[in-house]
């Protein structure tokens, strides 16, 4: 149920009761208000179990306007009060970093993925920036705007490849990546142990080793440009 959804969430909620003018009693003995009173019960007797709030309707009437003017207020109120909770969060280090976290775990499970497996078999560096720019929202024009060229994979697997020699057992290579991930993704290094043994144990790890390692230090640097973009916007 929605309403139950929204009490959980701590959302508060406005019952509007639309139809006013239809509450006439044909008897002529009970007043308007008197019937009013009737659906306001019928309302708390039914989410008073759901609800911790003050459970009533705004009564309006989309036939003669009546209440329409008040509602019209207090959703306003409720739009400006939401509005200045977002400005707040947007201006927010706290925010802004809770925010980023969370788009380094759920990148994290891509990378991780069975289907990531091909795009390290192939080589396709330009995946990895496709798939990374996407989750991001950010393109080489965001570079050009706050004056910070946007890191390409390509340059980080490169590097790594022209600059680490072999000399590392597979056991090594597999603990390096691993502490590297955790370092980056905040996440136990277990995950990308378990990956790459499963996912990649038919494939040397010394040949993806660049790739990988490549990857994850480009991704980190993707998540500091993010950063830079969100807050250059603010």
């Amino acid at each position: 149920m929605v309403i139950r959804y929204l009490a959980k969430k701590g959302i508060h909620i406005t019952f509007v009761y639309n139809k006013t003018d239809t509450l006439v009693d044909v008897s002529g003995e009970r007043a308007q208000k008197t019937l009013m009173n009737d659906k306001d019960t019928e309302l708390h007797v039914t989410f008073k179990k759901h609800l911790d709030q003050p459970l009533s309707y705004h009564f309006a009437s989309v036939k003669d306007d009546a209440g329409i003017d008040e509602l019209r207020r207090k959703l306003n109120d409720i739009f400006e009060e939401k509005d200045a909770m977002f400005d707040k969060r947007v201006r927010s280090a706290q925010y802004l970093e809770k925010f980023l976290t969370r788009k380094m775990n759920s990148l994290a499970a891509k990378l991780l993925s069975p289907s990531f497996k091909d795009i390290i078999l192939s080589r396709s560096y330009k995946s990895i920036e496709e798939m990374t720019e996407s989750h991001y929202g950010v393109t080489e024009e965001d570079g050009k705007v706050i004056g910070q060229d946007i890191p390409r994979a390509a340059d980080y697997i490169n590097r790594v490849k022209n600059t680490e020699k072999d000399t590392k057992k597979p056991a090594d290579y597999i603990n390096h990546l691993a502490t590297l991930f955790s370092a980056v993704f905040k996440m136990r290094k277990l995950n990308v142990v378990t990956f790459i043994v499963s996912s990649l144990g038919e494939v040397s790890v010394k040949s993806i080793y660049p790739v990988l390692k490549g990857t994850f230090e480009y991704v980190g640097d993707m998540n500091d440009f993010a950063r830079e973009v969100i807050k250059y916007h603010r």
